[in-house]
């Protein structure tokens, strides 16, 4: 078989299969054979009827039954033979074939497109880092702490539900009560001030053991009103925050407890600020480069993430939402990757064993493992073609970073509608 491909435009090729004459009259006849045998004449018994009668009368229907049932082996002989690379499944467009001649199939499939400039030097990067209240986030800690650690004091007769107590409610009216607490039929809550005055956690304040109530209980944010009744409750008694409750969180003391929450916390916020960094170039990138990517692939990925990531039926979803659904997840992320393999091609990069050690310093920087440990553990990950991928990706983003403007990122307004004039 001889493969010949053509460019229609930049993201649509042409792949023209020409099959040789001999393996062209040989699957044509398994074709023949196959429709000569199903064929029922009158006059003629079945399977019997005579070759040049079935030539003569249906020698074009065969042709075509031939065409529609080889087209798809020839394609992927074809396609493998060559160096295309499609991304949307291929469209039979025609098939010719002469008496004495070789079979022509041509096939049409979309591809990436190739043949642009990047555009990633001394570019501007919106984007804003975020500012993270630490103090606030190891006080939010240590509460959780105080609060795991906390001794619960039975209620009796006489004491009153203040907020922060833990209470034990049982739903009045079993056949009314939601169908997942119908067998145990209680819930436990804990008080709080609530602005919305209706909601069970707030009218259950002031209340006092065996006491009756009627609120709102939200079940999957959705509020409905039920009566319960208050059949258990504890007080909360928090442990003294000293260096005793310390140690026995395997800490050395309060202070040391403190700095290495803030190390912790700093390390994830220095991860989560490179990861919107980097979005952000990616983000930056792509509408400098607005490359035609046929929507056929962003239709199959949208396709491909609800029915893989979300478990959704899409048989039922229709082509535009699968296409913005596609679009939104990975359309910048698919032209940074382009533009990726473009300035690998460009600038011939090559990937170091420096680079790799450097790449995976970044990986194990957060964990209790040395690079030695990381590459006997995942060797075959290191050796891999994905691996690589994410080491140029890795250079590149460092590239755009050494020439790039971090600007203010630009706030859109909504559109408000001005009202008719009378």
């Amino acid at each position: 078989m001889k493969t010949e491909i053509k460019k229609v435009n930049s993201n649509t090729c042409e792949l023209i299969a020409t099959v040789e004459l001999e393996v062209a009259n040989k699957n044509y006849q398994k074709v023949f054979n196959k429709v000569k045998n199903r064929l029922e004449i009158p006059g003629f018994r079945k399977g019997k009827v005579p070759n040049s009668y079935i030539e003569t009368h249906y020698s074009q229907y065969i042709k075509e039954e031939y065409f529609d049932s080889f087209a798809e082996q020839y394609y992927k002989e074809a396609i493998k033979d060559s160096e295309a690379q499609p991304i949307t499944a291929a469209e039979f467009k025609e098939a010719r074939w002469d008496t004495g001649q070789d079979a022509i199939f041509t096939f049409q499939f979309h591809v990436f497109p190739d043949d642009f400039e990047p555009i990633y030097k001394d570019i501007e990067v919106p984007y804003k880092e975020p500012v993270y209240d630490f103090d606030k986030q190891i006080d939010n800690s240590i509460n959780q702490l105080l609060e795991s650690n906390a001794e619960k004091i039975p209620f009796d007769e006489n004491s009153t539900v203040i907020e922060g107590d833990e209470i034990t409610l049982e739903f009045l009216e079993l056949d009314q009560a939601p169908e997942e607490f119908q067998e145990n039929n209680k819930v436990v809550i804990t008080a709080k001030n609530s602005e919305n005055l209706a909601d069970i956690t707030n009218q259950v304040i002031g209340k006092k053991i065996n006491d009756n109530i009627e609120g709102e209980f939200e079940i999957d944010e959705i509020a409905t009103k039920y009566k319960f009744k208050v059949v258990d409750a504890f007080r909360k008694k928090l442990p003294e925050l000293n260096d005793d409750f310390a140690k026995a969180n395997d800490y050395e003391s309060v202070e040391d407890m403190k700095a290495k929450m803030m190390e912790i916390f700093k390390q994830e916020s220095d991860r989560v600020v490179e990861n919107e960094l980097n979005r952000s170039i990616v983000d930056a990138v792509a509408k400098l480069n607005p490359l035609e990517i046929p929507d056929a692939y962003f239709i199959n990925n949208g396709r491909y993430m609800l029915e893989r990531s979300y478990q959704a039926r899409v048989d039922d979803i229709d082509e535009d939402t699968l296409l913005k659904f596609g679009k939104m997840f990975s359309e910048n992320q698919t032209i940074f990757d382009l533009v990726v393999e473009k300035i690998k091609k460009i600038k011939e990069l090559q990937i170091t064993d420096e680079d790799k050690d450097d790449y995976i310093k970044d990986l194990i920087k957060d964990q209790n493992q040395t690079l030695e440990e990381y590459k006997e553990n995942f060797k075959t990950f290191i050796d891999s073609d994905n691996f690589v991928d994410q080491v140029i990706h890795k250079k590149v983003i460092n590239m755009i970073k050494s020439t790039m403007k971090i600007v203010e990122p630009i706030i859109e307004q909504p559109v408000v509608d001005e009202p008719e004039g009378e």
